[in-house]
């Protein structure tokens, strides 16, 4: 079964129909009565997940869905009532008055209403709402967002805006990725000391020079890679990162950080500040962004799935 399985799949992808090889396949596990979260976690992290479940299969990982079907609609119900309790603390505390009027007594932005971008939260009122849902919330909000951690969700926070017309997912996909990030810290450091070492073992020119700035020694490649780039990267970059981030591999942050500093290895080199390449690294185009996520994926593949060099324990924790 193994075999005919495997020549399918061959096929699928010689012809150019990997997707629909790929969607049958999820199409399956998503059927489990729970869902298995190891099978989805591996799927993940070898298969780019098909458009149509990438926001479920996210959900589910990141456990704001429950894996039994039967738990759905009570979960929802929930995360619902939450929403708008967060809203109304918000519009109670007089940080909502920016961009919408407050009707006593009536929450301003109902989730069951029709999106209105004009009406719609902003990246930084899903930033307050997690940090009073998490009693973070301090004297002088508008200071507090201006730290390096909450910078990082805001930049989170906009893309997911741009992704979601649900403002409900948006806080919950946001919060609980989030949270997935402040525990993995280390891992992202660790992601970051990867990509150090890939590039002093294949490019020591660029190597060099980035630790000559002090690249590496300031907050830019922590900042680039906490927020998951997604304050660089178009929407449909931003996806294929995400795919494995949320199915826990933070170590592929790290051949996605030497794709684009060998990318854009050329205007770095003019650089003579890390604040300098920072600027330069923002300029990224969509084309750049598409050819370093593909360039990443195409390195940690190799390693983590096939395992040409460390194996796959190695490349996917």
């Amino acid at each position: 079964m193994n075999d005919e399985r495997n020549f399918r799949s061959q096929y699928y992808e010689k012809v150019g129909f990997r997707c629909v090889e790929e969607k049958r396949s999820i199409e399956t596990l998503l059927k489990d009565q729970p869902v298995d979260e190891k099978k989805l976690t591996n799927f993940s992290l070898r298969m780019t997940l098909p458009a149509a479940y990438r926001t479920l299969v996210w959900k589910l990982l990141l456990g704001i869905t429950p894996r039994h079907p039967g738990a759905r609609e009570y979960a929802h119900q929930q995360q619902v009532l939450m929403y708008e309790d967060l809203w109304s603390t918000l519009q109670a505390l007089r940080l909502a008055q920016e961009f919408i009027s407050i009707t006593p007594g009536a929450l301003a932005l109902p989730v069951s209403e029709p999106y209105d971008q004009g009406k719609a939260p902003k990246p930084r009122h899903y930033l307050m709402m997690w940090l009073i849902s998490n009693a973070k919330l301090l004297f002088n909000p508008l200071a507090q967002l201006r730290t390096h951690n909450n910078k990082c969700f805001l930049l989170i926070a906009e893309r997911f805006v741009t992704m979601y017309k649900d403002p409900l997912d948006v806080y919950l996909m946001c919060s609980a990725l989030w949270e997935d990030i402040e525990k993995n810290k280390a891992a992202i450091e660790g992601a970051i000391q990867d990509a150090s070492g890939m590039i002093k073992k294949d490019n020591e020119t660029l190597h060099q020079h980035l630790m000559k700035v002090g690249f590496f020694s300031s907050n830019i490649p922590q900042s680039f890679c906490q927020s998951l780039f997604c304050g660089i990267f178009p929407e449909s970059a931003a996806e294929k990162v995400l795919d494995k981030v949320v199915a826990g591999c933070y170590k592929v942050l790290g051949y996605v950080l030497t794709a684009l500093l060998t990318y854009l290895q050329c205007s770095l080199m003019m650089c003579g500040s890390a604040n300098e390449m920072c600027i330069e690294l923002n300029k990224l185009s969509e084309k750049g962004a598409d050819v370093v996520v593909s360039s990443s994926m195409e390195q940690w593949h190799k390693v983590a799935i096939t395992g040409t060099q460390k194996g796959v324990s190695s490349a996917t924790n």
